[in-house]
């Protein structure tokens, strides 16, 4: 019945208590500062408890006996018993004598926690303590992390490295701050890759325009899957080029039929766009409080395209010479943004806004 019992509550251990105290162990570990080492301090004397007494469980179950203190060559002098029980009471039977106690030898490792004489630093029950001679240690680089499962010769707890803390400062020739993967904390979240360009790379230089083809590798917005390979079927070229007059950016320049020398923007439309205009097909009230945040976004990104993209025509010495085109991707897209362009009155004839079938047709395509 002791047996089972102990195989119960040995079983209980194993499969409870110590996943218990390995996943607790965990989460003090996180606890930062002077506080977080008092806690493990405390979680490792209650973890060596409960081993110790989980090991004096396991030593009746094997069958152990606890070490005898004396000469381990000597043997326990015999008892009588009572008598009628083969005590020697003249019944012709010898008497019965009780097994010798054999101590584990020094460093054996009997399976139980129970100190043995081979263990430095300890003592057997009843004998004087052995001294502990304390080993020497060297004083601590303070420039250098700790490793893990080190003890602090001054306090004698653990000591927790802590990590570095990243800097906010940005690398020399990268103007950049530190990431994840060039030596700084936590990585930031990766942007949408766009899709593998479907055209090829513009010529390098002016292009017969007033500006120059640059790579600016734009991520496309959050409907890149789209508005990459529009923008392309638009410009013809690699999306990731952009062509910029006066520091603006536009989505490409060409001369159509050797007459016309058009800036165009490529216009791929979703669900914004049309949320901009009413069901009457007048533009709504952006401005209005019950008008979503996101389509005053939209609204005010517009607005602020149409702006600089006209300024930066305007500044160039013959700005007739370059009219801006911007292809949509439907109908319904280039009629918000018509609806948005009317509202700056310096875009009036500078920007017009087409289809892409219109487009194709004045190129000569399809």
């Amino acid at each position: 019945m002791a047996q089972a019992l102990a195989r119960l509550l040995q079983e209980i251990f194993d499969r409870l208590i110590r996943p218990f105290l390995d996943w607790l162990e965990n989460i003090l570990s996180m606890i930062p500062g002077y506080i977080g080492l008092l806690l493990i301090k405390g979680y490792l004397d209650i973890k060596g408890y409960l081993e110790g007494i989980a090991g004096l469980i396991r030593g009746p179950q094997r069958g152990m006996a606890p070490p005898a203190t004396g000469n381990p060559s000597t043997t326990a002098p015999t008892t009588p018993t009572a008598p009628g029980d083969g005590g020697g009471n003249g019944d012709g039977k010898p008497p019965r004598q009780t097994p010798p106690i054999i101590p584990p030898a020094p460093g054996q490792n009997p399976g139980t926690e129970l100190p043995t004489a081979g263990d430095p630093g300890t003592s057997l029950p009843g004998q004087p303590r052995q001294p502990i001679t304390p080993k020497p240690t060297t004083p601590s680089d303070p420039g250098k992390i700790p490793a893990p499962g080190r003890i602090d010769p001054d306090t004698g707890l653990p000591v927790i490295p802590q990590q570095p803390r990243p800097s906010t400062t940005p690398q020399p020739g990268t103007g950049s701050t530190p990431s994840a993967s060039n030596g700084g904390g936590q990585a930031p979240k990766p942007k949408k890759q766009p899709p593998a360009p479907t055209k090829p790379p513009p010529k390098p230089g002016t292009g017969g325009g007033p500006g120059r083809w640059e790579w600016t590798n734009e991520s496309g917005g959050a409907n890149v899957k789209q508005n990459r390979p529009f923008q392309e079927a638009v410009t013809g070229v690699d999306g990731a080029w952009s062509y910029v007059v006066n520091g603006v950016k536009f989505d490409g320049f060409e001369i159509i039929k050797g007459l016309v020398k058009a800036l165009v923007d490529a216009k791929y439309g979703s669900s914004g766009y049309g949320a901009l205009l009413k069901p009457d097909g007048t533009l709504v009230d952006v401005y209005s409080p019950s008008t979503p945040p996101f389509i005053k976004g939209i609204y005010d990104s517009l607005i602020s395209e149409v702006q600089r993209q006209v300024a930066a025509v305007n500044a160039l010495p013959n700005p007739q010479e370059f009219p801006i085109y911007w292809v949509a991707n439907s109908p319904a897209t280039a009629a918000a943004l018509k609806a948005v362009i009317e509202q700056v009155p310096e875009a009036a004839g500078r920007i017009t806004v087409i289809t892409a079938d219109v487009w194709n047709a004045l190129k000569g395509i399809g």
